[in-house]
């Protein structure tokens, strides 16, 4: 559920660095910032360290799943997780206490039924922000994913199938077909916005913050919208239909712009109420077929992921 993430270890000396250089050797990687200071790295199992010396500064950033695995198309739950961890510490030979976490992305792989593009066609909405296509992969002008962004964090799904195969072309005969990534991006400002002030890859070993970086994602995906056309909207009148259809559109909110800019917040809010009201009438009726298996397959997803223990060998 954890892949990519960046810790921080202040207070590392010249001394101990050494010793880290000495097990997984760190070439220079020329001059950073401003202030022009030397760094020196090393990529280690997809893992990216990075040490600044003038500030006895280690960093430490990459996917713990493709640590552990090589990829991260299939699951990776807490029992992994908490051994990738405990394996980075004794690396490093500095305990888990000061690792801080500076950003995050969580997320799950669920297999579908269909091609990943029939469910991200049908993405609409969180929070009444829009999800955008996400800029097609270099050299490559398909869009095959989606996302929501806002200031601290940010929502993604994509096709995970063509994403493993676009970066490993050796995998294409291994990768499974129809594979679905949710992911969620956090900041740090966003972890303590929900607060979670100081996290650290010691209380990253805690199975309660697994457990609420699972209900985060489950109540994200609970509330995202999505334009189902295997809904049935056989007990609307075609005028509300018509309507719902403008107010799921993108011109929806550039006319709420309008209302609000040339006539007034009252009309404003009124306009927006009217549109809440239809949508809370439509809500439980514009859950389709493809919407139900897409929402059920990404639940059943993050259930997997939370096994707390090692699985045992027969």
């Amino acid at each position: 559920m954890i892949d990519r993430i960046k810790f921080e270890i202040k207070g590392v000396s010249l001394e101990h660095f050494t010793t880290i250089e000495d097990k997984l050797g760190f070439d220079d990687a020329g001059l950073h910032g401003k202030e022009r200071v030397a760094i020196k790295s090393t990529t280690y199992r997809n893992i990216r360290f990075k040490y600044f010396a003038v500030y006895k500064l280690l960093t430490i950033e990459g996917s713990l799943h493709k640590f552990c695995k090589g990829n991260n198309y299939g699951d990776f739950t807490y029992a992994e997780m908490k051994t990738v961890l405990i394996e980075l510490s004794e690396m490093v030979d500095i305990h888990l206490s000061r690792f801080h976490v500076t950003k995050m992305e969580i997320g799950v792989n669920a297999r579908m039924k269909e091609a990943p593009t029939e469910y991200l066609d049908m993405l609409h909405s969180y929070k009444s922000r829009p999800f955008i296509d996400m800029t097609p992969l270099a050299k490559k002008s398909a869009l095959r994913g989606k996302r929501c962004k806002f200031v601290e964090y940010e929502i993604k799904f994509y096709d995970k199938t063509f994403d493993a195969i676009y970066r490993d072309k050796h995998r294409k005969e291994t990768v499974p077909e129809n594979i679905l990534r949710y992911e969620l991006a956090l900041s740090r400002k966003y972890l303590k916005a929900i607060g979670m002030t100081n996290v650290t890859g010691k209380n990253l070993l805690s199975c309660l913050h697994f457990l609420r970086f699972k209900e985060l994602l489950r109540s994200m995906l609970d509330a995202i919208y999505c334009n189902d056309l295997t809904a049935s909207f056989e007990t609307l009148t075609p005028d509300e239909v018509k309507y719902y259809i403008f107010v799921m559109s993108s011109d929806y909110r550039r006319y709420l712009a309008y209302l609000n800019k040339y006539r007034g917040k009252k009309e404003y809010h009124k306009e927006a109420r009217r549109g809440d009201i239809l949508k809370k009438k439509v809500a439980p009726l514009k859950e389709g077929a493809l919407e139900r298996e897409f929402k059920s397959e990404m639940f059943h997803a993050l259930d997997r992921n939370c096994q707390f223990y090692p699985p045992i060998e027969s």
